[in-house]
């Protein structure tokens, strides 16, 4: 390598949050636009929750109902339909095993909750927990945006048409109303058209509703802007209470950041071991940046144990996902190693990338994020 130590590490972990949108898939179980049933009028999202557990833990599951009505795949079909990726994209739904037998009061039957895992793009950061048998109060979980009820998605989706289709005025007067009446998914997207525009005063106003609401990329966008003085007063310390509320909901980008600023200066040992928690989590969450900048800490033994297996696996994740840094190193990494070491790196990383790996055993209380998947146990 060329740097080494801490240098090394800064140099990897060099990309910050962007605003640019993750690339769109569609997604799976959603009907096509328009299309309506029964269910899609049961199925309303109060808010967005700011309880770090509701959905992503199996003792805070999602109440969704409908199983005794024989309703429950069409109740589920349907609240995922309302559901974004933090950037505003559509969530690939993969409805996995049930698990976690409980027993409700007052029954003598055991049920079960069904598991969902979702993301954008092939991976699937997110695994929410849904109990089909008692429903109750409908939430979006944490750090996701969501439209309120089916009609209001509709209306969202056709302005953001209108948009692509050049029609920027019919957009912005068909989201107005909705981020008026405080859907933060609409609040977003008018913040991003305005922003555009150049006018950064108006997005600036629509971003704070949004974040305000608990939507992360607007937590971070408020945190540049009010760090850079763009649309707003310059406002450093405001600037930094939003980019710690990003980091919270799981913006990788604000995470990175976090993480290069506990590094900064000459780190002590707690400092190490808070910035390679954070990196973890932005790793895990698919952030090729902050897995080749973890993937160097496990190498190093800096603030974390001393694992070349699983420094090596995030490296070859990263690497994969067209990392500039990793594509660098990595070669040089494990020609220092055997084959039968780097097939079982390779092995690893199938695994993770596959999610087939129990829920992780990291300081979740770091920042307050859900559980999610797990790196394969080393050697």
């Amino acid at each position: 390598m060329r740097a080494t130590g801490l240098t090394a590490l800064l140099a990897l972990a060099s990309a910050l949050w962007t605003g640019g949108p993750a690339a769109q898939e569609r997604a799976v179980r959603v009907r096509p636009a328009g299309q309506t049933d029964e269910a899609s009028q049961q199925v309303r999202i109060a808010a967005t929750t700011s309880d770090p557990d509701y959905g992503y833990r199996s003792s805070d599951p999602i109440l969704l109902g409908g199983m005794a009505e024989h309703d429950f795949d069409r109740r589920l079909d349907n609240y995922f339909q309302l559901l974004r990726s933090p950037e505003g994209e559509p969530l690939t739904v993969v409805v996995g095993d049930t698990c976690c037998p409980f027993r409700p009061a007052g029954s003598a039957d055991v049920m079960t909750l069904q598991v969902v895992d979702a993301g954008v793009d092939g991976d699937r950061p997110y695994r929410f927990y849904v109990n089909g048998f008692q429903s109750g109060t409908l939430y979006a979980p944490r750090g996701l945006l969501a439209a309120r009820n089916r009609e209001d998605l509709e209306a969202i989706d056709g302005a953001l048409d209108n948009l692509r289709s050049g029609f920027v005025d019919g957009a912005i007067n068909a989201l107005k109303p909705l981020a008026s009446a405080g859907d933060a998914m609409a609040q977003f997207h008018l913040g991003r058209i305005l922003a555009d525009r150049k006018d950064f005063r108006g997005a600036y106003e629509w971003f704070l509703k949004a974040a305000q609401a608990g939507h992360s990329v607007s937590q971070a966008t408020v945190a540049h802007m009010l760090e850079s003085g763009t649309g707003v007063a310059q406002d450093r310390k405001a600037a930094s209470l939003w980019i710690q509320r990003a980091a919270a909901n799981g913006n990788t980008g604000a995470l990175m950041r976090l993480a290069l600023q506990t590094l900064s200066g000459n780190p002590s040992a707690a400092d190490l071991a808070k910035a390679a928690g954070m990196l973890q989590l932005a790793a895990d969450l698919g952030d090729p940046a902050a897995q080749a900048a973890y993937g160097i800490m496990l190498i190093q033994g800096k603030g974390v144990a001393q694992n070349n297996f699983l420094g090596l696996m995030w490296l070859d994740l990263a690497r994969k996902a067209g990392d500039p840094n990793a594509v660098d190193v990595y070669p040089r990494l494990s020609a220092l190693h055997t084959a039968q070491t780097m097939a079982r790196v390779e092995q690893m990383a199938e695994q993770w990338s596959q999610r087939n790996a129990p829920p992780p055993s990291v300081d979740e209380a770091l920042v307050g994020l859900p559980a999610r998947g797990k790196a394969p146990a080393s050697p």
